[in-house]
């Protein structure tokens, strides 16, 4: 029954974790074509990292289903900062090829350094005892390494192979989020401050259940 549940929701929760991060990117892109570019080397990811799960595991169990939708949350990112660079890019007055080199260039360390440094968080679940821990720590950092390796290869070969991927050049979205921050950054700090104290205070008493069926 246990096994049975666990390949339903992961179905349900891939299907659910795909609908929300298209949801977002189409509000953020304010193009469908564009949204499905930064959704295929997720794809492609959670192909290998399964894939790597079979042939290094025998496959997933309770704990290491989890790992679709943290690889789908997590290396969307990539996808996400290479496009918006990519269309910067473009209305700054870039060819596509240019631009695609430009995004590739300018991200490209960052993107490398976000992804490594959370795929080591991951890899060093591997010290643990307990071996769903170490083989989902493998499977997630070994998905981040692959993502980003896809989303710096596909992307840029897909924008300048097929030009229906690359959307309507748009102006990028505007808000008083950046200058309301800027201006209340006094009042932030501080209670940034008492909320963390709060939160300290609260999880002092740190319990734990052995049950795993809870």
């Amino acid at each position: 029954d246990e096994a049975w549940y666990v390949r339903v929701d992961l179905l349900v929760t891939g299907v659910l974790a795909t609908l929300g991060i298209l949801g977002v990117l189409l509000w953020g892109f304010r193009s469908l074509a564009t949204s499905i570019l930064a959704l295929i080397p997720l794809g492609f990811t959670l192909v290998w990292s399964v894939s790597f799960a079979t042939v290094c595991f025998g496959g997933l169990n309770l704990l290491t289903a989890s790992v679709v939708p943290i690889l789908l949350g997590l290396c969307v990112d990539a996808a996400v900062h290479l496009i918006a660079r990519f269309e910067e890019g473009r209305r700054e007055g870039l060819s596509v090829e240019a631009a695609v080199e430009d995004a590739v260039l300018k991200v490209g360390p960052g993107m490398l350094t976000g992804a490594l440094t959370t795929s080591g968080a991951f890899f060093a679940l591997v010290s643990t005892d307990f071996r769903a821990f170490r083989e989902m720590g493998l499977i997630t950092a070994f998905g981040l390494v692959v993502g980003l390796v896809l989303t710096l290869t596909l992307i840029p070969a897909l924008l300048l192979r097929f030009p229906v991927l690359r959307g309507k050049e748009r102006a990028p979205r505007s808000g008083s989020a950046p200058e309301r921050v800027v201006a209340a950054r006094w009042i932030i700090l501080p209670v940034a401050a008492v909320l963390l104290g709060l939160s300290l205070y609260v999880a002092r008493p740190i319990t734990w259940s052995y049950d795993y069926a809870e």
